[in-house]
């Protein structure tokens, strides 16, 4: 269930209600000063409203606890939705590591939607993209690794966007239990 602020608008004496998704913490969750990183934030498109006791936001997603998630908040079962992780003076990463769906119970894992395919992007501080490619993941909540262990110069930023999901069987979101950069140290 995805709750909904009305915004009311006026625009030349017109008065427009419009609708917002809810956002109960900041989209982003950063981290700092390690011997792979100065600054690495972590930051999501969109989250899904906390619920029932359960928080669905940024700190769920990099927190290493199969038993939290971030859900993403948007239209469309997640499909467009992003995840992205912006280094300041950091190690070149060898890979990152993802953990798919709701990991909490086989239960909850089948119930919510999974991410099937990602759009990898990276980038380094000129702006210029070192790479771009597809990656798929199994429909299982153990750590898959991607790969992202080229010459990657000056990294910035990383972006994941799901292209494709393992719909859930019962709720329409997308879930990610865990997500981590593997520097190699």
């Amino acid at each position: 269930m995805r709750s909904i602020i009305f915004t009311m608008v006026s625009v030349a004496g017109l008065l427009f209600v419009i609708a917002l998704p809810a956002q109960a913490e900041r989209l982003c969750h950063t981290t700092g000063d390690t011997q792979a990183f100065v600054t690495q934030s972590v930051c999501v498109s969109s989250q899904l409203q906390s619920q029932s006791g359960n928080n669905y936001g940024i700190r769920s997603l990099v927190d290493d606890n199969a038993s939290t998630a971030w859900c993403e908040g948007g239209l469309g079962g997640g499909i467009g939705e992003t995840i992205t992780i912006r280094m300041e003076d950091a190690a070149p990463p060898k890979q990152i590591m993802i953990r798919n769906g709701y990991a909490k119970s086989n239960k909850s894992f089948r119930r919510n939607g999974r991410v099937k395919t990602l759009r990898v992007m990276a980038v380094s501080y000129d702006d210029v993209p070192q790479r771009e490619f597809d990656v798929f993941l199994e429909d299982s909540s153990r750590y898959q690794p991607i790969d992202i262990s080229w010459n990657f110069e000056n990294p910035r930023l990383i972006e994941l966007t799901i292209t494709s999901i393992y719909p859930g069987s019962k709720y329409s979101d997308t879930c990610v239990s865990d997500l981590y950069m593997d520097y190699g140290f």
